[in-house]
């Protein structure tokens, strides 16, 4: 079967080519080597698709039994070529086997068991190949495998019985099939060579078909022409015969239409006519409905005025009504004057067409009948259908200009009859109107006097605080437990009267909104009377005149109102000044001291300064005392020195006595001159050295028992002098202690001063910082408002000459006054001057002149340190 695939595969593919050869195209555009080439290319490719459409075969009937997709296996085998060779193989033979079993024509039960065997073999192998690339689980189906099968899964390579495998592999080898084929060359060759026969055969039937076409082509163009030249000279004799016909046919109809001409120019003269008039006709009639359409609309207008006016009758609509109802009736009497003229000249016009339409009827029945002429027929029908319409159309414009008439007639009276009862009503509702208005307006002048009323309360309650006020600040040092209690009833006041300014507000703003709400209501009224165009009776049975005046002078209110407001706003303003400057001075009274507690810390100061000035005048006593012990240490000391001098002095002539006496004699002669210049004391001591040649012994003795009572009085002196300069030590640490607590004294009561002046300060600014009144008296807004008066006088005097008065400056001018006169001039005068004259100088003079004297001698000193 294979070779005859492969035999088919080249017919098909020799017969393309040689169609491809043979056509027009091909030789136009396929030549030499380009065709050869393409030719060859198409073979091959159709010798490759037989060769290889048995395995595709096969593999789509293992990929139908295995229940596969035969792209996707096919996919994953050409990029593995081993699996891929062995599944065309398997699938080549599967292929071979089904084409034997169709060519025998056997069905599945005709099978034998070896060729089911072969092709379960064949399956099992292919579906191992598939599962063993694809790494699938596919089986045989059951009904595939034979009944004598051992196993029924095939398993590649296992061993069998040496029998059953040598005889498998004979069953394969006489199951190959080698198919010999042509080399390329010999198939291009050979296709070369057939398709040159073919296309010198083509080519010569081609040739001989051309030559017999225009063989034939050129007898037929002779039998043609022949056939033509009769045919147009028979047509030409009975065109020639049918013409003489139709003119004779036309001379005689050209007669017949210039007798009738005559005729039918009049008739439709006449009917031109006719119709000129009927279409004036028509236009009146239009005319005279659209007057009669106006009555109409005069009259469905004027009703839903009057329905609006009974729907709304607060708002513009019954001035518009009675407007509409004046208007109306001039406009109903215009439009019926209209209406009769122009029915009177429509009427003559209906008569003249009329008599158009008779003469045309007449001069219709003079024109000659010809039954055998259908356009005669035609036109006299035409004429006939013209005239018998015109005539219905005047008779229907006759009935609609008598109905329009009619109606005209009854629109007129029924918007006369409306007309009178609208104003009738409209009249009655203005009355109404007016009658609630000036109840409204006598209702808000009541309203204006409460405003009044509140507006005199407020001033007052305003100046009655403002008062009260002033009486405590003026006494804020005096008692200012009562200044806290009042700053905080002056803050609720405060508030009060603000609310009260916000009811007087509201109320003058509803008062003032309601008036122009009134104004415009009249206003609208004013200009719907206007509108109306009423006489001047109906104006004064209105009383519209007097309510215009009314309104003006109320009208005031608003003007003045804004004065009120202005004030009260001024008034609330300066009261939340004096409300902040209170809150201030209450922040400064909560630092200060009651008066009982400032007078206290005063004593407390004089008494700490009388104290400092004791301590300080004992500071300078005690430091004179160390004065006289430090002389009189000095003077001792110096004693002790000379007797010290004279012992030695004695010790020296009693050692030299021994030795020989003149010059001991002369010694002591000589050692007699030093206590003159030395001290006054010495002086006395000159006379009883020179007798202390008998006995230098006893003087020396003398001299030690003097110099030993000097030396204890020495030690007397400086215990002295230790206590005394305890003492002054003691005395100057309480000096030091009392001058701090002077100076934190002095401190507190010069701070608790600066308070005190700045809480007369304040109270001085809050007493005559307050801003001047607005200058409006009350009594030029009485002709608005209705206030009675006089509510600026005190309340204005109050706020220009300030809260306190004279209290204020007798406050400043005697509490302050005093105290800085008597607090700080005493205390810098008294304290500070003694401070500084007697403590500071005493203890400069005594204090520091005593140690200054301490420190001239050398050992003493250093001793007392």
């Amino acid at each position: 079967m294979r070779p005859l695939r492969v035999t088919v595969a080249l017919f098909w593919a020799m017969v393309a080519v040689v169609g491809f050869w043979a056509s027009p195209d091909s030789r136009l555009t396929v030549r030499g080597p380009q065709f050869a080439d393409a030719a060859t290319r198409g073979v091959v490719k159709s010798l490759k698709r037989a060769m290889n459409q048995g395995w595709r075969n096969g593999a789509h009937s293992i990929c139908a039994i295995l229940g596969c997709d035969y792209e996707h296996v096919k996919a994953h085998l050409t990029h593995k070529p081993t699996f891929f060779h062995s599944f065309k193989a398997v699938c080549a033979q599967l292929d071979e086997f089904e084409e034997e079993v169709t060519h025998a024509k056997m069905r599945e039960e005709d099978l034998t068991p070896s060729q089911r065997e072969y092709r379960w073999l064949l399956l099992s192998k292919g579906a191992a190949l598939i599962n063993d690339a694809l790494g699938t689980q596919f089986e045989v189906p059951a009904s595939y495998v034979p009944h004598n099968a051992k196993n029924r899964h095939y398993i590649p390579g296992q061993r069998g019985e040496g029998d059953d495998k040598e005889k498998l592999k004979t069953r394969m080898r006489g199951l190959q099939v080698v198919v010999p084929l042509p080399t390329l060359e010999e198939i291009q060759k050979d296709g070369m060579d057939r398709l040159a026969a073919v296309r010198e055969k083509h080519m010569a039937q081609i040739k001989e078909l051309e030559d017999a076409r225009h063989r034939k082509f050129l007898l037929l163009q002779e039998e043609h022409d022949r056939q033509t030249d009769q045919l147009v000279s028979e047509l030409r004799l009975k065109h020639t015969e049918e013409m003489d016909t139709i003119r004779r046919e036309l001379a005689e109809e050209r007669r017949l239409f210039e007798q009738s001409v005559k005729v039918w120019d009049a008739v439709s003269r006449l009917l031109t006519d006719a119709h000129v008039g009927i279409e004036t006709l028509t236009d009146r009639v239009h005319t005279m409905s659209q007057h009669v359409f106006k009555l109409n609309v005069f009259y469905e207008k004027l009703h839903s005025f009057q329905q609006t006016a009974k729907e709304n009758p607060t708002g513009a609509a019954p001035y518009s009504a009675l407007s509409y109802a004046f208007q109306s009736e001039a406009a109903v009497d215009q439009a019926m004057h209209q209406i009769v003229a122009i029915y009177q000249e429509a009427s003559a016009g209906v008569a003249r067409v009329q008599e158009i339409l008779n003469q045309a009827d007449g001069v219709m029945a003079t024109a000659p009948t010809r039954d055998d002429a259908a356009w005669f027929q035609q036109r006299q029908r035409g004429y006939k259908d013209r005239l018998e319409s015109f005539v219905n159309l005047l008779s229907d414009l006759s009935v609609r200009l008598e109905d329009y008439m009619q109606t005209a007639e009854e629109r007129k009276l029924v918007t006369l009859f409306l007309g009178d009862e609208v104003r009738t009503q409209i009249l009655a509702l203005l009355q109404e109107r007016t009658t609630e208005w000036s109840t409204r307006l006598a209702t808000l002048r009541e309203r204006t006097q409460g405003i009044e009323t509140a507006a005199n309360k407020f001033f007052e309650s305003s100046t009655q605080l403002d008062r009260t006020t002033g009486e405590v600040v003026s006494a804020v040092l005096q008692n200012p437990e009562a200044f806290l209690v009042q700053v905080s009833t002056y803050a609720t006041e405060s508030g009060t009267l603000r609310s009260a300014a916000g009811v007087i507000e509201e109320d003058l703003k509803a008062v003032v909104k309601a008036l122009q709400d009134l104004g415009r209501e009249m206003t609208g009224l004013t200009e719907g009377v206007a509108s109306a165009q009423l006489p001047p009776a109906v104006l004064d049975f209105l009383g519209l005149p007097g309510l215009f005046n009314a309104l003006q002078v109320d009208m005031q209110v608003k003007a003045k109102g804004q004065q009120l407001l202005q004030l009260i706003k001024g008034r609330l303003s300066q009261t939340g000044e004096i409300t902040r400057k209170l809150e201030m001075l209450k922040s400064e009274v909560k630092n200060i001291r009651s008066p009982a507690v400032r007078e206290q810390a005063e004593w407390a100061l004089t008494e700490a300064s009388t104290k400092l000035q004791d301590v300080l005048r004992t500071k300078a006593e005690v430091e004179l005392e160390i004065q006289q012990i430090n002389l009189q240490l000095q003077q001792v000391q110096g004693t002790v020195t000379q007797l010290d001098q004279r012992i030695a002095h004695e010790r020296v002539v009693a050692q030299r006595a021994a030795a020989g006496g003149s010059a001991a004699a002369g010694l002591r002669g000589g050692s007699l001159a030093l206590g003159g210049s030395a001290t006054g004391s010495m002086v006395g001591l000159g006379g009883s050295v020179s007798g202390l040649g008998t006995d230098s012994r006893a003087a020396i003795a003398d001299l030690e028992q003097k110099r030993q009572n000097e030396k204890e009085k020495i030690q007397e002196l400086r215990h002295n002098l230790s206590s005394k300069q305890r003492e002054s030590v003691s005395l100057d640490n309480e000096a030091r202690r009392l001058e701090v607590e002077v100076a934190n004294k002095q401190r507190e009561l010069a701070e608790e001063q600066q308070r005190v002046l700045r809480v007369a300060t304040l109270a001085q600014a809050l007493t005559t910082g307050a801003s001047p009144s607005i200058g409006m008296s009350m009594a030029s807004m009485r002709g608005g408002l209705g206030l009675t008066g006089g509510l600026a006088g005190s309340s204005a005097a109050l706020m220009t000459q300030g809260i306190m008065g004279s209290r204020a400056a007798g406050l400043l001018g005697g509490s302050t006054a005093g105290l800085a006169g008597a607090s700080m001039g005493g205390l810098a005068g008294g304290s500070m001057g003694g401070l500084g004259g007697a403590g500071m100088g005493g203890y400069g003079g005594g204090s520091m002149g005593g140690l200054g004297g301490r420190s001239t001698d050398g050992q003493l000193g250093r001793g007392t340190r």
